[in-house]
């Protein structure tokens, strides 16, 4: 028998596990979709679920992946205002403030850390902002989650896209998304949302979240999933050998793409 070929779907015991475990990364009070692609899908499905005609979005471009997701919310009809900066630097506070009094988004979209440039975004004083605006915050953690804390309650984020091949040292897929009860009423009141469709993020709650866990919804890759949670067991054993192990500290800057 080969242990990587021959081996059993995953088990619906075995997703929950994952489920929870990409909660903790963000404190475990955030429904996570699990993604069964890299987390560029992920993205694109944050993207579709928010923009709608005429809806208003700041987003913070810092590096490629923040131009990318401009770009999905204009193909859903957002009338979006970037806030760039050169791809060595990170955004200041400041702009980010003015940008909001000026376009008064009501979805602000933003890297938390650069894998391009090992920029890391100041995303405290930028959540405190979104929050006094009332926006919508959405958090592309996909390069700095396992490397620095990203407490999703704290910083009223309301979809944080999570990918594992970064600083989680896991496999690329499955992604994951957590969304707030917030971010779930923006989604379920847009009749742009996806539905039916591999960018649903709807799709996977209502199967899975929403019922009894007994249905693995679609076909996520059992080698990859078991290797996540591999990655996340040994995140937790840092962590308790550690104090807080690779959360707190600084990313290794990364000269490759995602």
């Amino acid at each position: 028998m080969n242990p990587l070929l021959d081996q059993p779907a995953a088990t619906p015991e075995e997703i929950a596990a994952l489920e929870a475990g990409m909660a903790r990364l963000v404190g475990g009070d955030r429904d996570v979709v699990l993604v069964p692609a890299e987390a560029i899908l992920a993205l694109e499905a944050i993207a579709a679920s928010v923009a709608a005609p005429g809806r208003r979005a700041l987003n913070v471009v810092t590096g490629p992946y923040g131009a990318i997701f401009g770009g999905w919310l204009r193909r859903g009809g957002a009338d979006v205002l970037d806030l760039a900066t050169p791809f060595d630097e990170v955004v200041a506070p400041d702009a980010v403030a003015a940008a909001v009094a000026s376009h008064r988004p009501e979805v602000l979209a933003i890297v938390h850390a650069e894998a391009a440039t090992g920029g890391t975004n100041p995303m405290a004083e930028i959540a405190a902002i979104a929050r006094e605006a009332g926006a919508l915050l959405v958090v592309d953690a996909v390069s700095s989650i396992g490397a620095e804390p990203v407490p999703a309650a704290q910083w009223d984020a309301d979809f944080v896209a999570i990918g594992g091949q970064k600083s989680l040292a896991g496999p690329p897929t499955p992604s994951a998304v957590a969304v707030s009860e917030r971010g779930w009423a923006l989604v379920d009141a847009n009749p742009h949302a996806p539905r039916g469709s591999s960018l649903s993020l709807t799709d996977w709650r209502d199967v899975w979240i929403r019922g009894d866990r007994s249905a693995v919804p679609g076909l996520p890759s059992w080698l990859d999933v078991r290797a996540m949670l591999a990655a996340l067991d040994r995140l937790e054993t840092e962590r308790g050998d550690a104090g807080e192990g690779r959360l707190g500290r600084a990313p290794v800057p990364l000269v490759h793409r995602r």
